[in-house]
């Protein structure tokens, strides 16, 4: 295609501007994101360019914001776009499936505070000075 000869300098602005409108976009109108993020990913995928460091180093930077600000995992919905006040009043108005889930794993709680515990303890300080 003649205009991706014409038009591949301004690959990275558009990757950029992406990243910093897309925080904005999901808490403004998350749908319109959401329905458009499959054609939004295939057409990013180009810019991981080996022969062009700048458009690679943008595209990445642009799906590490996606996957910052976009659960990852279990089911995400569509939130209907009546619903601007953020609660989540029904399954089908959140990213929260209906049982609750929103696709992220919690591997620990109080993990700090677990740790820290066990180095504080007594047996750990014996077993650290023998």
């Amino acid at each position: 295609d003649i205009s991706s000869v014409n038009l591949s300098h301004q690959a990275p602005a558009a990757l950029c501007a992406l990243s910093v409108l897309l925080q904005p976009a999901l808490r403004a109108k998350s749908s319109v994101v959401l329905s458009r993020l499959p054609v939004m990913l295939r057409l990013t995928l180009a810019g991981i360019d080996s022969n062009d460091q700048q458009k690679s180093l943008r595209t990445l930077v642009f799906y590490r914001n996606l996957v910052m600000w976009i659960p990852v995992g279990g089911s995400i919905t569509l939130p209907n776009d009546d619903d601007h006040d953020g609660a989540s009043s029904s399954c089908d108005s959140s990213v929260v499936d209906c049982s609750g889930r929103d696709g992220t794993v919690q591997i620990g709680k109080n993990l700090t505070e677990t740790r820290y515990g066990l180095v504080e303890s007594s047996d750990y300080k014996a077993a650290m000075a023998a």
